[in-house]
């Protein structure tokens, strides 16, 4: 029940920040503040101090999704009441609600520039709403549950995954025109910029994408299903993992599509990937453990044994690196 910082390298946790049956945690980009949530309640931390910051309760229904913005003065949440708010973080004050699904709101997510927020509810819609004047601008239908949304294209795009059949669309933000389906893909993974996506196949592929053009530029292949995948922070290089019995992790240049390094095999099913800051330092996750990696000897640095990971990130500042744990809870797998 505690969301743990740990600085790479060190044996000890930096910090466990106690949060009730807490579900996933992440950094503000500077990396001052820890934003926790569980079902019941958010909080934030002082990523230094482990001092709490603010407690963020005042909410109908249970919390399914909870983020900072770009600058973190902004907290976005969504609810099993179909309503998404957003509050300021630095007092708690509510400032916008969004209503417009008939269930619950799964996920709820900032464009890069904040200007826009895409949520998505267990109803099968994705809606897109302007975020100073509180206003639906599109509401994107769908034929089953979706699962994943993402802006791209510098905001003017936004791809978004759907189960049955397994598929991505991408759609402009502004107007809600479909602009194209992906078919049979399991897993959308977007660049930091937003210029490139990859997508994982059930043909046992990923596929680079441009979010500009729509145009495949690589193609991936694996020989089994990918579990797992990230881009570097750059965007010049993949890291896939697959459900394997013997699990290899492999690094791919996003170019050229040559797969350039293969860590040592594992036994146990990667959940995660993520490159460090300045893409120095590789993190792979299990269910029971954490490992990190130097991204240009393949040398194991560290090992952290956990208890049911739900989720693993580096921080952006790549001087410290902390990552934070979230425990006690199933596993998600991309």
């Amino acid at each position: 029940d505690n969301a743990i910082v740990w600085l790479v390298g060190q044996p000890e946790p930096l910090l466990s920040l106690p949060h009730s049956q807490v579900w996933s945690a992440s950094f503000s980009r500077d990396n001052e503040k820890v934003l926790s949530w569980s079902s019941e309640s958010a909080k934030i931390w002082n990523a230094t101090t482990g001092e709490t910051l603010l407690t963020l309760s005042e909410h109908t229904g249970s919390l399914k999704c909870v983020s900072f913005s770009a600058d973190a003065s902004l907290v976005l949440a969504g609810c099993d009441d179909s309503i998404a708010r957003i509050w300021l973080s630095q007092n708690g004050q509510l400032l916008r609600t969004f209503r417009g699904h008939a269930l619950a709101v799964t996920l709820a997510i900032f464009s890069s520039d904040d200007r826009l927020v895409a949520s998505i509810s267990d109803d099968g819609t994705v809606a897109i709403w302007n975020v100073s004047e509180e206003r639906c601008m599109q509401m994107l239908q769908h034929q089953s549950d979706v699962t994943q949304v993402l802006f791209i294209a510098d905001n003017a795009k936004v791809i978004t995954l759907s189960s049955d059949p397994p598929n991505a669309k991408i759609w402009n933000s502004t107007t809600g025109e479909d602009l194209q389906t992906i078919p049979n893909v399991t897993a959308v993974v977007g660049s930091t910029d937003g210029t490139l996506i990859l997508t994982a196949g059930i043909d046992r592929t990923s596929r680079i994408w441009s979010s500009t053009t729509g145009e495949c530029q690589q193609t991936l292949v694996h020989e089994i299903y990918v579990a797992c995948a990230n881009f570097s922070t750059d965007g010049a290089l993949v890291a896939t993992s697959t459900f394997d019995r013997h699990v290899n992790v492999q690094m791919w240049s996003s170019t050229s599509g040559e797969c350039l390094q293969t860590l040592p095999e594992s036994d146990q099913i990667m959940t995660c990937i993520a490159f460090s800051a300045e893409n120095t330092l590789l993190v792979t996750a299990t269910t029971w453990f954490v490992k990190i990696w130097s991204r240009s000897t393949l040398e194991c640095i560290q090992t952290i044994d956990v208890e049911n990971l739900v989720d693993v990130e580096f921080c952006s500042d790549s001087t410290s690196m902390p990552i934070h744990l979230q425990e006690n809870h199933p596993p998600l797998v991309a």
